[in-house]
């Protein structure tokens, strides 16, 4: 499968910016605009992850570390890689049933970056077991110019948007310190900046948006339940 490399795309950025040389903006900016633009976009399209953890030890516990960046947990497989598999409930750890009784998982998630997420299980795993925990958490910020990106490509328009965005606050910030009064009439560059940075937000957002309306709902379906004034055979 083919992937986008953060330098790659911040040429790509150059490209719409009218500066394919890096004549304005140095190509470390725009790729450090790029990876904002990846924080932001995870708030609306996190990526999945399957998480395993390897239980080690005669007594390992019931805590145990995940890591940061996660935003929630959505399934917990105990023992992994069994056919079927065979997935926890949740249930509070405070629960009067819950240590002890088999079946049951819980999640503290944090809220910074100093402690990683706590996954607890209800009974203490074997050494040698594995844990399958999935999870949805942030894209990874690329840690150089040749990283690939996570973010699928048909939305990678989405983040040149938001590297327009960008680029329209920072000549509005460089104006705002030195304002140039001197255009004829009212209208002055710090008034046109501020425009150009308002419809290059409302753009990005739009584009998002739209996004998100492409993707078709789905979930988990209960069993079902008959109407109370449905006949009894």
């Amino acid at each position: 499968m083919a992937t986008t490399t953060l330098a790659e795309l911040a040429d790509r950025a150059q490209v719409m910016l009218n500066d394919a040389g890096a004549g304005t903006w140095p190509q470390a900016t725009v790729e450090s605009w790029i990876c904002d633009a990846i924080l932001d976009y995870s708030q609306t399209f996190p990526m999945n992850a399957r998480i395993t953890i390897s239980v080690s030890g005669a007594s390992p516990g019931y805590q145990f570390d995940l890591y940061t960046g996660i935003i929630a947990v959505t399934l917990v497989e105990y023992p992994d890689g069994e056919d079927p598999p065979i997935y926890l409930k949740r249930r509070s750890r405070t629960h009067p049933n819950f240590y002890g009784t088999a079946g049951y998982y819980d999640v503290w998630m944090t809220e910074d970056q100093t402690e990683e997420p706590q996954l607890f299980l209800s009974v203490e795993p074997s050494d040698g077991e594995d844990i399958g925990v999935d999870v949805i958490k942030h894209h990874p910020i690329p840690a150089s110019s040749g990283s690939d990106i996570t973010v699928p490509m048909h939305h990678e328009g989405i983040l040149l948007l938001y590297t327009l965005w960008a680029a329209f606050r920072e000549r509005l910030a460089t104006e705002q310190q030195d304002p140039d009064t001197t255009l004829a009439g009212a209208v002055t560059l710090l008034q046109q900046l501020v425009k150009g940075a308002e419809q290059a937000e409302a753009d990005y957002r739009r584009a998002l948006k739209a996004a998100k309306a492409n993707v078709a709902p789905s979930g988990i379906t209960g069993r079902w339940v008959a109407d109370i004034h449905d006949p009894i055979y």
